[in-house]
């Protein structure tokens, strides 16, 4: 085996860019005459979508844009990340639910959403190295993942986008302040698409149906549904999830970094200091490897 001297010498890395891909759901189940003037209303679609949010300007600003057949994939400067999340993701379901009312196309379109940054090659004049590389392939695999899919089987049609975004872009963008967005708008999940496996959070601008009731992640038994696997958020972000089995006789605390005492209701106070998710029922039921148990004495006689 020859191998290229070029491999064994260091090279520039492309330039971070922020990159969009919406794939429009169905698209295969529509008559193949429509496919054209669907496919050819996308960009339209997405250029609209920044000019009614005022930021035209990030739209003209694009490094890159490539029609996929059932979507497009466009890249920016990795400075107008924040606005791929907020206002974008609002003013596209905006866009499609106008689009919809005045029936502009043969169908009315829904669309999966993925926003993601990293190193992307762009060679001015040269489509076919522009856009490449591992943060593209890992960009359609977020896009194809079985989460993001079943919010648009499990959601009414008055839910027309369904985002998720990378790990990086929750960080960067949503935890750091930039997006101006509450951090618990995004729900974690792991995904798992071919070879690709890493953390990734859903976003919904308007939740219905199924989808609404249960929760972006369906039911582990739901056959209609992806199973999806919940995950534990980037710290910063304000989900926990407990489940109690059983009964209990007491009340049922949750402590998330409390500053102070708990008051129980009964007159029974617990200082838990800084101590993370705690659990009060009858007996001892204060639960952490680095928490000494105390002691309930709820039932004792005590002193006047």
């Amino acid at each position: 085996m020859i191998v290229s001297e070029q491999t064994n010498k260091p090279t520039e890395m492309p330039s971070y860019h922020a990159i969009l891909l919406v794939d429009v759901k169905d698209f295969s189940g529509m008559k193949g005459r429509d496919h054209p003037e669907v496919a050819a209303a996308i960009p339209d679609i997405l250029a609209k979508t920044f000019e009614r949010c005022a930021l035209k300007y990030v739209w003209i600003s694009k490094r890159y844009g490539e029609g996929t057949g059932d979507g497009y994939a466009a890249t920016f400067p990795p400075e107008f990340l924040p606005y791929l999340l907020n206002p974008f993701l609002g003013s596209l379901q905006a866009e499609l639910d106008d689009r919809a009312e005045v029936r502009t196309l043969p169908h009315d379109l829904r669309m999966r959403v993925t926003v993601h940054v990293g190193p992307i090659p762009h060679v001015p004049g040269d489509e076919f190295r522009s856009g490449t590389g591992p943060t593209r392939v890992e960009t359609q695999r977020l896009v194809d993942c079985e989460p993001v899919k079943s919010i648009l089987v499990r959601s009414g049609p008055a839910t027309r986008v369904a985002a998720v975004v990378s790990r990086r872009v929750y960080q960067d963008a949503v935890l750091s302040g930039y997006s101006a967005e509450d951090p618990s708008l995004y729900v974690p999940v792991q995904v798992k698409q071919k070879t690709y496996e890493d953390l990734a959070y859903l976003r919904v601008p308007l939740s219905s149906g199924r989808a609404l009731q249960e929760g972006l992640l369906p039911p582990t038994d739901d056959p209609d549904g992806s199973p999806g696997t919940a995950a534990t958020p980037e710290r910063g972000g304000r989900y926990s999830h407990n489940e109690f089995t059983g009964g209990t006789a007491g009340t049922v605390l949750q402590v998330g970094f409390n500053e102070g005492g708990v008051n129980t209701g009964q007159q029974h106070t617990y200082n838990t200091g800084r101590d993370s998710y705690h659990h009060s029922g009858s007996g001892p039921q204060f639960n952490r490897g680095d928490v000494k148990r105390y002691e309930d004495r709820r039932g004792e006689q005590r002193e006047p």
